[in-house]
């Protein structure tokens, strides 16, 4: 096998492997947000995290003296 060759072999080769690589890619990303259901655990972290956040600026709020002058 020459140079020439073997390098034409090599390009369609490393064609062929990153196509398959994003098909994987592409499915893995399906399973783990469709079927593992990520994306909703993920919006109900995010609200979870917002709801104590809102908590904390009340308590907070709570905490700031007041000033009051007659």
């Amino acid at each position: 096998m020459d140079a020439d060759r073997f390098s034409k072999f090599a390009a369609g080769l490393q064609s062929i492997i990153t196509a398959l690589g994003v098909i994987v890619g592409g499915v893995w990303v399906l399973f783990t947000f469709g079927y593992l259901g990520m994306a909703a655990k993920s919006r109900a972290e995010l609200a979870e995290f917002d709801l104590r956040q809102r908590k904390a600026q009340e308590e907070l709020a709570e905490r700031q003296p007041i000033l009051a002058i007659d």
